[in-house]
């Protein structure tokens, strides 16, 4: 598929900003080798973006997420941001190409771990595109439009830079 530059560089911003945030609460919410509750990780300090993991997935994990869970919502994350900056447009099958086959640069038993507790790449890919798409349209959600406006504004505009 097809994106846009301006696109492109907004999906950029997006999973660049929700990586370091998720980096950050997970260093801060979870104990190695123990779990978190899940009344924990759903609340408005736990995992970042877990709202878009279904809450099937949620309740077939009554004890909570252990840390693997929450790196492995993080592997996906990168994994997108590292198509994007290949200017590839993502997909699923891409994503997880992307995972297994530069196994040096993400941890396969963790990203294991979050696909047995039910973390699918389809959750993340539409997280990225409704929170980019709140962002190009409504100006605000994780990230503002306006702290880049200048950036975006600069690349080349196409028909397809608000078609989410």
């Amino acid at each position: 598929g097809w994106l846009s530059p301006r696109m492109i560089f907004a999906l950029q911003v997006t999973a660049e900003e929700e990586i370091s945030v998720l980096q950050d609460e997970t260093a801060r919410i979870f104990t190695k080798f123990q779990p978190t509750s899940l009344a924990y990780c759903c609340g408005f300090s736990g995992i970042q973006r877990i709202d878009y993991i279904p809450a099937e997935v949620l309740h077939r994990n009554p004890e909570g997420f252990y840390k693997s869970f929450a790196d492995g919502w993080e592997i996906v994350w990168r994994a997108m941001l590292m198509l994007l900056q290949r200017n590839q447009a993502l997909s699923i099958s891409l994503v997880h190409q992307e995972i297994c086959s530069r196994n040096y640069m993400y941890d396969l038993r963790k990203f294991n771990h979050f696909v047995d507790k039910g973390g699918k790449i389809d959750y993340a890919i539409d997280a990225l595109l409704k929170i980019t798409e709140h962002v190009v349209v409504e100006g605000d959600d994780g990230w503002e439009y306006g702290m880049f406006r200048d950036e975006i504004e600069a690349l080349p505009a196409t028909p397809f830079d608000k078609a989410f």
